[in-house]
């Protein structure tokens, strides 16, 4: 418990402080408590976001996406299964999206939570360019089977045919 109130104290100084915001996370998952880990995966992305100065210097651009996208990826993970918030889950995902292009990491995640929130337009617009941005052809190909399927659940058999065909292309 004294652990807990330090990491506390030293969290409401420094949030960007990943020692004591882990430690935290990790206390509260333990204490099934998902609002308060969200609240520390949100501190944390803003103080990401803030860092400047001296800290933006010693850590390179690539390590602090690396470290952003991570962080949303948890975030919306808790959000979606924990909970129940698909739609808040699928903002942070965007942002993520936003942030790294298509790749597979964010794009697999979203596209399920665009399943599960009934976005069918998104969820086919995803797939799409998953299979356009994908350099290996199995994973392309497997792009445009689920694109066939999704298309044909709604009733688009025209463009899932299309769709069927580039995964035997592929």
């Amino acid at each position: 418990e004294r652990a807990r109130h330090h990491a506390e104290r030293v969290h409401a100084l420094d949030p960007s402080h990943s020692g004591a915001s882990e430690f935290l996370i990790g206390y509260w998952e333990r204490n099934d408590q998902p609002a308060a880990v969200v609240r520390l995966l949100e501190d944390r992305l803003d103080s990401l976001q803030v860092t400047s100065g001296a800290e933006a210097l010693r850590t390179p651009a690539h390590e602090r996406l690396a470290q952003h996208t991570s962080l949303l990826l948890r975030l919306a993970d808790i959000r979606a299964n924990q909970l129940n918030d698909v739609d808040g889950a699928i903002l942070a995902l965007e942002l993520a999206q936003d942030e790294t292009g298509p790749c597979a990491t964010v794009a697999e995640p979203l596209a399920d939570l665009y399943e599960r929130g009934g976005h069918t337009e998104k969820l086919l617009e995803i797939i799409r360019r998953g299979a356009e941005a994908s350099e290996d052809p199995g994973e392309r190909a497997n792009w445009y089977l689920q694109l066939g399927g999704k298309l044909c659940e709604s009733g688009r058999e025209r463009e899932a045919e299309h769709a069927y065909r580039r995964v035997l292309q592929e």
